[in-house]
């Protein structure tokens, strides 16, 4: 006879209104968003302090910029990394999972030493004050101070093995990014229009008839059209997903099975 069939696992709900994965899956999120903007905004800076640099004697101080910058790129990386681990997991050498917090702890090791050769580099290379480079490297402290923090709660040491799953799959965690994300991007989006537009009217409109200034209004125009889709995308899923997620976190005692369609 075939084995009678198991008891579904009970879902282990950290309270009555908390996702069962402790909000893991948007902190995975907001580490592969962080760390791919990040990398991408420090390699343009790079470069383009490499570009415009035009005077031999400033050459050498753009150098030791570009090579922080670097560095910073660097630990965008460890932190995309990180936030990629986290969701999806890693499999060491021989093939086995690896701990979902084992790039977040790579991460705060890169992270920190960043934020001290950063410090130094500031004060010894490039003339900044002590108190200001401390300053700085105090400031890069507190994001790997935090999760370091963060990954050694006594409540998430039964992730060890792997990340809980959600009720709703993550997707009110992609919906709150998508919002700030969205909110952020018009709100720079239409401070940056109405400076064009202030420019405009003070030479006449003729800025908006030539070339860079019609290309400008132009990606503007195409910019606010874009921010629409999350936010649509938002409704979208607020409408779909989040009212059942909201039941199940009423339903603490429910099986796992039936706490997420």
């Amino acid at each position: 006879m075939p084995p009678a069939p198991s008891a579904p696992e009970v879902a282990e709900l950290p309270g009555a209104n908390l996702p069962a994965d402790h909000g893991l899956t948007s902190l995975g999120l907001i580490l592969q968003l962080g760390g791919t903007f990040f990398a991408a905004y420090s390699a343009i800076l790079a470069f383009l302090g490499i570009v415009l640099v035009g005077t031999s004697e400033g050459r050498g101080s753009a150098l030791w910029v570009f090579f922080i910058l670097g560095l910073g790129v660097t630990r965008a990386l460890f932190h995309r990394a990180a936030g990629t681990q986290l969701l999806y997991g890693a499999r060491d050498a021989v093939g086995d999972a690896t701990h979902p917090f084992g790039g977040i702890r790579r991460y705060i090791v890169v992270g920190a030493a960043h934020a001290v050769v950063t410090g130094v580099l500031l004060w010894e290379k490039l003339a900044v004050e002590r108190t200001v480079a401390g300053a700085i490297a105090i400031g890069l402290l507190v994001w790997p101070a935090a999760l370091a923090v963060l990954v050694s709660l006594p409540r998430f040491r039964r992730c060890a093995d792997r990340l809980p799953v959600s009720e709703d799959k993550g997707f009110e965690g992609a919906a709150i990014l998508m919002t700030m994300l969205g909110l952020c991007g018009a709100f720079a989006t239409g401070t940056f229009l109405v400076g064009i537009l202030d420019h405009a009217r003070s030479t006449s409109g003729s800025f908006l008839l030539h070339g860079p200034g019609f290309l400008v209004l132009l990606a503007l125009v195409m910019l606010g059209v874009r921010l629409l889709v999350p936010i649509a995308t938002l409704i979208l899923i607020n409408r779909t997903l989040t009212p059942t997620a909201r039941a199940s976190y009423r339903r603490p005692h429910e099986p796992a099975s039936t706490a997420a369609p």
